[in-house]
């Protein structure tokens, strides 16, 4: 547990709505109903604040984000396309992942909080972050062609923890080794998208 300072947070906004995989493939969610204005974006970074408050990641009310069990998904899914900035990040520095309107109309996706990030670890992928308020405003953003999201993060404990607003905050609870990793973003139509990349020791 770590105290942590108020933080002012950026919002994005959103609007139509996108498809939802299927209940064996996701963490549990609610969310509310969706926003009816559409926004058209070109390119926007995600809020980089931690989340405003304490937590234990042994309380029982911390449930795992993104519960995406599949070996592979694809990097590409609706003229959307997920990369990363490097293939491989030492623990410290910084990474950023993009999501991109690849197509050439304008196309929409869901919340752009709907994303995780997994180890592996032996034959399966164990979720990085958890959450103690599973919820999402299900709205999506309509997005221009060369247009889409950042998340630009430090690879570490504090740099990788997300104050959502509106939406499930997220919380490293599972430790930050060398390894195989992958960030995944499940807001595209009925699809995931995802990246792996590799993470080095310091």
């Amino acid at each position: 547990m770590k105290r942590r300072k108020v933080l002012l947070h950026a919002t994005v906004a959103v609007s139509l709505t996108a498809g939802c995989l299927s209940t064996s493939e996701t963490t549990r969610e609610t969310t509310t109903e969706p926003q009816q204005t559409t926004v058209e974006a070109e390119i926007k970074p995600l809020s980089q604040q931690p989340p405003d408050s304490d937590v234990g990641c042994s309380d029982e009310a911390m449930e795992p984000i993104g519960f995406l069990t599949r070996e592979s998904y694809p990097k590409r899914a609706d003229d959307f396309e997920l990369t990363a900035t490097t293939e491989t990040v030492t623990i410290g520095d910084e990474i950023t992942f993009s999501l991109r309107n690849v197509g050439t109309e304008r196309n929409s996706v869901g919340t752009i909080y709907k994303y995780t990030f997994q180890r592996r670890e032996g034959d399966e992928w164990v979720p990085v972050y958890y959450t103690p308020n599973p919820g999402w405003i299900d709205d999506v953003n309509a997005v221009r062609p060369g247009g889409g999201y950042d998340w630009p993060f430090t690879f570490n404990q504090e740099g990788l923890e997300r104050e959502n607003p509106g939406n499930a905050d997220h919380y490293v609870c599972t430790p930050l080794e060398p390894g195989t990793y992958r960030f995944l973003y499940w807001g595209v139509g009925e699809e995931a998208i995802a990246t792996r990349f590799t993470v080095e020791a310091p």
